[in-house]
């Protein structure tokens, strides 16, 4: 008998190799598993879209996060410094009024998605709140990064690659 349950999203760990890869430290990473890497993050499309050598800036620069359910990772109103990349659990984002002090959830992110972006990118203060809902694994990587993989003048990502952000 057919089951929809058996067809349900379930939560993505990473594997191991992929947590202790980005672990290390920039200059001593052991990139004989580089391949590994990327084939275990294809399917997130802000890194597998950009050309192989701005996968490379990433694989090099980025480090790993981990956070537990309820933790704040960007609070509304700092000043932005990283751009992040959910590699499992989801993250929650919320607004407060400054009018009544409200919070409004706006949405709820999952593995591939990004935050942090806007605030680089307009260099304005965050907007956003994102809260970890469940365990958070982030990739993460400073301004100064993110602007010289995405922004870049000379960047080998297209317009259409900077829409997925």
């Amino acid at each position: 008998m057919f089951d929809k349950s058996d067809f349900k999203t379930r939560s993505f760990d990473i594997l191991p190799i992929v947590r202790n890869f980005f672990k290390q430290p920039t200059g001593e990473r052991n990139i004989s598993d580089i391949d590994e890497i990327r084939r275990c993050l294809a399917d997130i499309k802000p890194f597998s879209r950009l050309a192989i050598p701005l996968q490379n800036h990433i694989l090099q620069e980025a480090w790993y996060e981990c956070y537990t359910e309820g933790c704040t990772i960007i609070r509304q109103g700092d000043c932005a410094a990283c751009f992040y990349i959910i590699l499992s659990g989801s993250a929650c984002v919320t607004y407060k009024r400054i009018t009544d002090n409200h919070i409004q959830i706006i949405d709820i992110l999952e593995r591939g998605c990004t935050f942090g972006e806007k605030g680089i990118m307009t260099n304005s203060r965050q907007i956003f709140t994102i809260t970890s809902k469940t365990k958070l694994e982030l990739l993460v990587l400073w301004k100064d990064d993110f602007k010289a993989i995405y922004m870049g003048n000379d960047r080998y990502c297209s317009a259409d690659d900077l829409k997925f952000l």
